[in-house]
């Protein structure tokens, strides 16, 4: 099917001239919109139309076009809801229109930090029952697609931690990332051993291991943030930019709103407490950059 679109400056009446096409014609159209972070790397002349583009696209209100947008990078949300707050320049397309107002809705894939949806991947990509799930955990640091990696091979995942944030140690978000890991009640009682059995595969560890970052309600933080005398106006709105940033998970339903600490790498590097965790230092480095430098240690 080919359909010529008026030429004209004006993007929406181009866009209103599609849908009218599909309507007409009893047409669906599902969009795919892959590696959206290079368009802001791209000169203006090159980038801007495009988002625009997808801005009336995803504006569009007849029904007819499901448009979904993905990329690998952990700034990708903050590029498209102008909340991105590194350097600028590097980005020469960022900025000129907000996506935040669109019907596209974000979704991230975040490492599994439940140990039952651990397992259940791991028993459906058919791996061995070796005893050397907690291992693979550790190793993968949860990520679907390096569970299956061996794990002397070096290569580095994306990796969401604090390295890359822009705020700094006094800053209203860094206070409240603080905030969430203290309600994530650490107990360094319930692994033992003084080097983990994480890497000695002892999969009993596991569970107790991924209880250490629950979710907690957004009444708790509050509490905790009072109990330290640290006011942060607009508590909210940290939130949903932490969400954006993809340091934090929220869920929320009609009674209660909850978040969490979104990777244990993240967790690793907030608490920077090998004696919360009882990892080696071998085993914090590996969390932090699962499969990446450190993973040639553990051959045997």
């Amino acid at each position: 099917i080919r359909i010529t679109l008026p030429k004209t400056k004006h993007i929406f009446e181009r866009i209103d001239a599609l849908e009218t096409f599909l309507v007409k014609h009893g047409i669906f159209i599902v969009l795919l919109v892959d590696d959206f972070q290079f368009v802001y790397s791209a000169v203006p002349s090159t980038g801007e139309p495009v988002i625009s583009e997808l801005f009336h696209i995803a504006g569009a209100n007849k029904g007819r076009i499901h448009c979904i947008v993905s990329g690998s990078s952990s700034i990708l949300r903050q590029l498209m809801f102008v909340k991105y707050r590194g350097l600028a320049s590097n980005y020469p397309s960022y900025g000129k229109c907000d996506l935040n107002s669109t019907k596209l809705q974000p979704y991230w894939i975040y490492p599994m930090r439940k140990a039952s949806d651990f397992r259940a991947y791991c028993k459906r990509v058919r791996l061995p029952a070796d005893g050397k799930i907690a291992q693979r955990y550790l190793y993968s640091g949860g990520r679907p697609g390096f569970v299956t990696e061996d794990f002397d091979i070096g290569n580095i995942p994306y990796s969401i931690t604090t390295k890359g944030a822009v705020f700094d140690e006094s800053s209203a978000e860094f206070i409240v990332l603080n905030a969430i890991l203290e309600c994530s009640h650490l107990n360094s009682e319930e692994i033992e051993h003084e080097e983990s059995a994480m890497s000695n595969g002892d999969d009993d560890n596991l569970d107790k291991f991924c209880d250490l970052i629950p979710d907690v309600l957004e009444s708790t933080v509050v509490d905790e943030l009072r109990k330290k005398n640290q006011n942060i106006p607009d508590l909210k709105e940290i939130f949903f930019n932490l969400s954006d940033a993809g340091f934090i998970t929220t869920t929320q339903n009609v009674l209660e709103f909850k978040l969490s600490l979104s990777t244990f790498a993240l967790f690793a590097e907030l608490s920077d407490r090998r004696s919360a965790l009882k990892l080696s230092w071998k085993e914090l480095a590996a969390l932090k950059m699962p499969t990446g430098i450190f993973s040639v240690w553990q051959k045997k």
